[in-house]
C-alpha cells in the first residue's frame, strides 16, 4: 500500500486466498475498520504510522504484528482472536487492553526503556510494578505476585487457563 496520510479502507478482499499487506512509509494513520473481515496473513507497518484507529485487523488471521516505535495512538479492539505475539513500542504510552482481550498472546515484547510498561516473568506491568496489567492467554507457569503489586487490572488473567495451580 502506497501513499501518505490515512488509509481509510482497503478494497475488500473477500477472496479465498490470504494475502500479505506491506505499508510503505508515508502512511502516518490507520483509519477505524480499514482491514477488518479481510484474508490478512501477515501486515507490515511503516515506521511513519503514528495512529491506528479502532476495530483495524479484527477478522483478520494475522498471528503477530510489529508496532512501529513512533507509533503514539492506538485504538480500542484492534486485534483478531489468532494474535499470539505483539510487542508495545516505547513510543505508545497507552495501549487498551480491549486491543488483545480476546487473542492467544503467548509472547509480548516491551523494550527495557518503556515509560509506562515493564515485563517481569512475561507478565505486565505498569512501570512501577503496583499493577498487574496483563498476563498471556498462553502462559503455562506458575506466577508469583511481586509484594509490590496492589492492584490486579480488570480481566487481566482472563482466558489463562494454562497456568497450573499451586
Amino acid at each position: 500500500i502506497k501513499g501518505s496520510g490515512c488509509i481509510n479502507d482497503i478494497v475488500s478482499t473477500n477472496r479465498p486466498y490470504r494475502q500479505n499487506i506491506y505499508i510503505e512509509d508515508g502512511i502516518t494513520e490507520i483509519a477505524d475498520g480499514c482491514f477488518i473481515n479481510n484474508c490478512i496473513d501477515t501486515c507490515q507497518l511503516p515506521p511513519s504510522l503514528r495512529k491506528i484507529g479502532n476495530n483495524c485487523f479484527v477478522g483478520t488471521s494475522l498471528k503477530e504484528i510489529k508496532l512501529p516505535e513512533g507509533l503514539e495512538e492506538i485504538g480500542e479492539n484492534n486485534f483478531p482472536s489468532s494474535l499470539t505475539r505483539i510487542n508495545i513500542p516505547a513510543s505508545l504510552k497507552v495501549f487498551p487492553f480491549s486491543n488483545i482481550a480476546n487473542c492467544k498472546i503467548s509472547i509480548i515484547e516491551v523494550p527495557d526503556n518503556h515509560p509506562t510498561y515493564v515485563l517481569h516473568k512475561d507478565i505486565l506491568y505498569n512501570r512501577e510494578m503496583t499493577e498487574i496489567l496483563y498476563c498471556p492467554r498462553e502462559l503455562s507457569v506458575p506466577v508469583n505476585i511481586p509484594s509490590t503489586v496492589n492492584r490486579i487490572g480488570d480481566f487481566c488473567f482472563t482466558g489463562a487457563q494454562k497456568i497450573p495451580m499451586v
